[in-house]
């Protein structure tokens, strides 16, 4: 699969409309009721949604290794650390990131990142992406 950078939170591509098996995901955001209503809507379609910020993404990544999506806010100042961190801890894991402040990198893909989402983000479109991987 192509790796998809959208700055309005749709999918470039439309046929990803196709229910998911339930994942764990690992959501690593540093806006607490942003991170909280996201694991809540990931529960709400069946996954199992782990929370974390910039200083317990680590843990999280060590306590669920089972984990296949890491949904990750680009605009925490250690996003490559927890990037690299789970890259090695879970090989093969999904990443969607997600950016608000600045604009999307061109260069995420290299780093492993499959999606990225600008800020704010359609929850549809997040769905869609797990989806799809």
């Amino acid at each position: 699969m192509h790796s998809q950078y959208v700055s309005d939170g749709a999918l470039l591509k439309q046929d990803l409309l196709q229910p998911s098996l339930p994942t764990g995901v690992i959501v690593a955001e540093s806006y607490t009721r942003a991170r909280e209503a996201l694991a809540d809507l990931l529960r709400c379609d069946g996954h199992r949604a782990f929370e974390a910020n910039a200083e317990t993404a680590l843990f999280a990544i060590n306590s669920n290794t089972d984990a296949g999506v890491l949904l990750l806010d680009l605009d925490m100042a250690n996003w490559k650390t927890i990037l690299n961190y789970a890259q090695t801890r879970i090989p093969g894991i999904f990443v969607i990131g997600m950016r608000g402040s600045e604009p999307v990198p061109r260069d995420l893909e290299e780093s492993g990142i499959r999606v990225c989402f600008k800020k704010p983000l359609s929850y549809c479109a997040i769905s869609q992406a797990i989806s799809a991987r």
